[in-house]
């Protein structure tokens, strides 16, 4: 009597397996794992009453296994909510009925109210008595599994494919044939001979089975390999445990007592532990060794990314990885025309889309790759309308946001094959990466579009006027605040490539750009007045979002462009934060600035003086060598910046003003020389000079911190 019920055992645990050792939409695993645990209980209580003589022990299992038939019904609601989309929308519902079910579990197993007694059938099958509030708790099986059913029929999501609606119809089906198990109830009242609930139970995990195996319901990527074993290994120990206690308790072995069992389980399940995590890291190495061939192709599209010159190219390029690599289809690139509608780069005719604030605001948040069969799992709240309708508009399976710098540039469309059920997570992280990559090259090109623009017009008087500010003869000075900048340009006899620039950011920091093109003449001039151009179109499109980093990266490309490879510049380019105390820098092979600072430990009326040392190649080379590097500052720190042509310009008799020289002037007279620091350090260069002509342009930059 006890065989179908141990069948039915197999069958649910199988039905556990395949819950717990896919890799797929974990809230569908998770009501499926629900709906196990659940019934086990009250199977294994029919399988052991079929098999018991003993009605104190009949009595002991019906209290199990009766108590946890509450928690069927819920689970079973729970799953159909799930795979209908509508779990999140009953959230409240499912918390009310798992408090019941508690409750009435709690009772069931901590009196008599629900099981009075157990009675024998005619085939000698001990089965429970009804206590007063039987019907209270084992109703509720069919209560809350009805709910189950009428709520997910009439699932509001419009992003539900055939395959997710044939699976609601499927499983609800066999929940409608489970029902039929609520005839053990009878046998509660003394009517029948023996439980037939296996019969419609099976069916029901047979066809969740199907629906897992051939519609997908876990939406399935891949088999848990790892996990698999680690339950295995756990599962092995704890029963060679339990195997040694029990023969030692057959043998008549003293130690062999239940506490003794359970303190060797200790160093078993640690063993276990240890065991697991070696098998984990070797079957990670091999996805791991699977997905190389995928990775490389990844790692070779983001050197592409970065050497793209227009959007059409990219959006070439990524469709070409997406389509060969993971096997999607109909990859598409939009972009938000000035209507602020994104449009489809290479199929115009495709009709734009709208893309909702709350929707855009949600994808910066989280720029993960949305995929329409898994919308309807996903917890998305008051979001879900609108997520559902920009989906559905736009006509894709998958959706990927491109972000950069907190603002959408752009966004990925794909469709899946026919025969592909989901993606995987790894294919998820590429497919992040890639937008990532896509976004940073959408940012630059758009960049290079505006600065081309700034350079070809010549008329735009904004430029122009900066430029020629920039470059006029002697001293100039700017305030931001309590901060001072001044600087003194002194051109040489033929005009070269010396430029600064300092701008104020929105968010209060400020920005220092100095720069030097090697070379004189025309051509540098040009080539300067080019990269200076660019630098205030930068400067106006990052804005709060300036990095020194990127703006050299930038730079580097204008040299290039501008040059053909056959120019290099220095560059120095500083941002200076006064109210948090300090500077970010990034140099291109400019020399290192100086800070002047009090100090106590130097002589009265010195100052200390510490280098923004940070080491970086010369622009205008494909592939620059540049990093970023920071410093602290004080309330009335000295910054000083200056083109080589100060220390390397030489007297009548050949030498050089030297660095040396330079330092010393700085830490003797700039601080006490307040406004005048920049007319102090001139004056001591070109005392030096005397009257020997200077055969490049001289540029200093000071900027007072604090200043009164």
């Amino acid at each position: 009597m006890s065989v179908p019920y141990i069948i039915e055992l197999i069958s649910l645990l199988i039905c556990l397996g395949l819950a717990m050792f896919t890799r797929g939409a974990r809230l569908i695993r998770t009501a499926m794992a629900f709906v196990m645990v659940a019934t086990m209980p009250y199977v294994i209580m029919l399988a052991l009453n079929g098999s018991v003589n003993d009605a104190d022990l009949a009595f002991k299992f019906s209290k199990f296994g009766i108590g946890s038939v509450s928690f069927i019904g819920v689970a079973l609601m729970m799953a159909l909510l799930v795979i209908a989309g509508r779990f999140e929308d009953h959230r409240l519902l499912f918390a009310i009925s798992l408090f019941i079910a508690s409750v009435t579990a709690v009772v069931t197993w901590s009196s008599d109210l629900v099981v009075a007694g157990v009675w024998r059938t005619e085939w000698g099958f001990w089965f429970s008595e009804s206590g007063k509030l039987a019907d209270v708790h084992t109703t509720q099986f069919v209560l809350w599994t009805v709910v189950g059913i009428v709520l997910s029929r009439r699932s509001r999501s419009t992003l539900m494919t055939d395959r997710q609606r044939s699976q609601v119809r499927i499983i609800a089906g066999g929940l409608v044939l489970s029902l039929l198990a609520v005839s053990d109830a009878l046998l509660a009242r003394k009517i029948g001979v023996y439980p037939f609930s296996f019969i419609p139970s099976l069916i029901g995990f047979w066809v969740t089975i199907y629906a897992v195996l051939r519609h997908d319901l876990l939406q399935s990527q891949g088999f848990d390999r790892a996990g698999f074993y680690e339950a295995l290994i756990v599962f092995a120990l704890a029963a060679v445990v339990a195997a040694v206690f029990a023969l030692a308790s057959e043998v008549g072995g003293t130690w062999a007592t239940p506490e003794a069992t359970v303190l060797m389980l200790v160093p078993a399940l640690l063993i276990a532990y240890v065991l697991a995590v070696m098998i984990r890291k070797r079957v990670t190495a091999g996805w791991l060794a699977e997905e190389r061939d995928t990775d490389s192709a990844f790692d070779a599209f983001f050197d592409q990314a970065s050497a793209v010159s227009s959007n059409r190219q990219l959006s070439d390029t990524l469709s070409a990885l997406l389509t060969e690599h993971l096997e999607l289809r109909d990859v598409q690139l939009y972009l938000q025309q000035e209507s602020k509608l994104w449009a489809s780069l290479a199929d115009p005719d495709r009709p734009p889309v709208k893309l909702d604030a709350r929707v855009r605001a949600w994808l910066m948040r989280s720029p993960t790759p949305l995929v329409s069969s898994e919308l309807v799992t996903q917890q998305l709240g008051g979001l879900r309308q609108p997520i559902e309708l920009f989906m559905k508009n736009i006509g894709a399976e998958v959706v990927v946001p491109m972000v950069d710098r907190a603002q959408i540039v752009g966004i990925v469309t794909a469709t899946m094959r026919a025969d592909q059920r989901a993606l995987r997570d790894s294919e998820k992280a590429e497919l992040m990466q890639a937008a990532r990559a896509g976004a940073r090259a959408l940012t630059y090109i758009q960049l290079m579009r505006e600065a081309q623009e700034k350079m070809e017009v010549v008329k735009e008087v904004e430029v122009a006027t900066a430029v020629q500010q920039a470059r006029a003869p002697g001293e100039r000075a700017l305030r931001f605040g309590t901060n001072e900048v001044v600087s003194h340009y002194q051109p040489s006899a033929q005009f070269g490539g010396h430029w600064w620039m300092c701008h104020e950011l929105p968010d209060g920091r400020i920005m220092v750009v100095i720069g030097d093109v090697a070379g004189q003449g025309v051509s540098a001039a040009l080539i300067s007045f080019t990269v200076e151009g660019a630098c205030e179109t930068a400067h106006r499109m990052f804005g709060a979002n300036f990095e020194a980093l990127s703006l050299l990266q930038l730079l580097n490309q204008s040299v290039l462009d501008v040059g053909k490879g056959m120019y290099a510049m220095s560059c120095f380019v500083a941002v200076v934060d006064p109210a948090a105390g300090n500077v970010v820098f990034a140099n291109a092979g400019h020399p290192f600035p100086y800070v002047c600072r009090s100090s106590a430990s130097a002589k009265r009326g010195n100052a200390e003086l510490r280098a923004l040392v940070s080491r970086g190649t010369p622009l205008g080379t494909p592939d620059p060598v540049l990093a970023v590097s920071s410093m602290e500052l004080e309330s009335d720190d000295v910054l000083v910046f200056f083109s080589d042509s100060i220390v390397s310009s030489r007297n009548p008799e050949g030498k050089s003003y030297g660095d040396r020289r330079l330092q010393r002037v700085l830490r003797n007279k700039v601080r006490d020389a307040g406004a005048r620091a920049c007319d102090v350090i001139m004056h001591d260069a070109t005392t030096f000079y005397g009257s020997q002509p200077i055969d490049e342009d001289l540029n200093l930059v000071v900027m007072r911190l604090g200043a009164h």
